[in-house]
């Protein structure tokens, strides 16, 4: 098996992601389990439940809402318990203006990509009475559909230009990183299309992709080969950030036929810091989101724009954000979302937790 290697990647990390595993959030998440507070979301995010404005969380399915909301809390979870146990040594904290912000603060635009081929594609099967699958396993049909890497539809075009317009109204950012997935690459491009024109240098970034759970990830998590993304967008930087082909061990591998592993990471669902023998868990997808945050915040820029998807974008908010949120946070496709976020101290453990009155 592979250990994978990016510059740019904290090793350090992996400590927290290795004591972080399954077997021991099972056995503690269920006491660390957060209510939905009943009180307004602190910080600034905008747009957030607004009279007259889409709620993403509220557009969906009722069995999808049911899993979302409890994996939010999942990742609320593993958020004290890092803290609790000393893995995480500095919180993300919302604040509601930037004046009034510490001076570390920033300014993070985040954006969930527009409709793409594979959410009309679930939906018809849904309607049919199945349940939307492909895996690694599938057939090439998934690749014939659409579903390996899929394209933004008319509408997801159309929510990319939506968000655009909001994008016009806000300050440029300094640094736009986007997911290697196309769907979220089009709709960086196009959401902030000013400030690219202008210069504002984009990078694909793959702690940013989206997350999953389980060992059996879907095709349409997959991306491209990196070289074939650096044909289609030369304005993105990929190099330092996204993992390129790799070769399989021995012949064609998975749906595509291909002679090469287009994506390594999905392919043998593995992390940037090694490989996972059991699969993603709530767990590692929180630390995934803690990881990329935290380099956000260690960075120079002081406005910077996220394009990815909406349940990493669910795990940042509740795995990374010190915030109390009155329901899980799903942005609706095109969704543009303004937050204000300081690094602080995490509090000492000694004794009472005196952030849950449950310790």
């Amino acid at each position: 098996m592979i250990w994978l290697k990016v510059a740019g990647f904290i090793p350090s990390v992996a400590s927290m992601m290795l004591l972080i595993r399954r077997a021991w959030l099972s056995s503690r998440l269920r006491r660390l389990h957060p209510p939905h507070s009943p009180q307004q979301p602190l910080g600034a995010l905008q747009p957030a439940q607004q009279p007259g404005r889409r709620d993403g969380f509220k557009e969906m399915l009722a069995d999808e809402q049911e899993k979302l909301a409890r994996r939010s809390q999942q990742y609320a979870g593993v958020k004290l318990a890092a803290e609790l146990y000393e893995r995480r040594m500095q919180r993300f904290v919302l604040h509601d203006e930037l004046d009034s912000a510490p001076t570390n603060a920033k300014v993070i635009y985040l954006v969930q990509h527009g409709e793409a081929a594979h959410d009309v594609w679930c939906r018809a099967e849904l309607a049919a009475g199945r349940t939307p699958s492909t895996s690694r396993r599938s057939d090439g049909s998934a690749s014939a559909n659409g579903l390996h890497d899929p394209l933004l539809t008319h509408q997801g075009e159309a929510d990319a230009a939506a968000a655009a317009e909001r994008a016009r109204q806000l300050p440029q950012p300094e640094l736009i990183v986007t997911s290697p997935l196309r769907r979220a690459t089009q709709t960086a491009l196009v959401t902030f299309a000013d400030a690219i024109s202008s210069g504002v240098p984009v990078v694909a970034h793959e702690l940013c992709r989206e997350a999953w759970v389980g060992s059996e990830p879907p095709i349409w998590d997959s991306h491209l080969a990196r070289d074939a993304l650096i044909k289609a967008y030369p304005l993105v930087e990929y190099q330092r950030y996204a993992f390129g082909e790799e070769d399989p061990p021995s012949g064609p591998v998975g749906p595509l036929g291909g002679k090469e592993i287009d994506d390594p990471l999905w392919w043998w669902c593995a992390t940037p810091y090694g490989w996972s023998p059991r699969g993603f868990d709530e767990a590692l997808v929180a630390e995934h989101a803690f990881a990329f945050v935290s380099w956000l915040m260690r960075r120079e820029e002081r406005t910077l724009a996220v394009a990815s998807h909406a349940h990493f974008l669910l795990a940042l908010h509740h795995a990374c954000l010190d915030a109390s949120f009155e329901q899980p946070q799903v942005l609706h496709a095109g969704e543009l979302r303004r937050i204000i976020v300081c690094a602080e101290p995490a509090p000492p453990t000694t004794g009472h937790y005196h952030t849950n009155p449950a310790f």
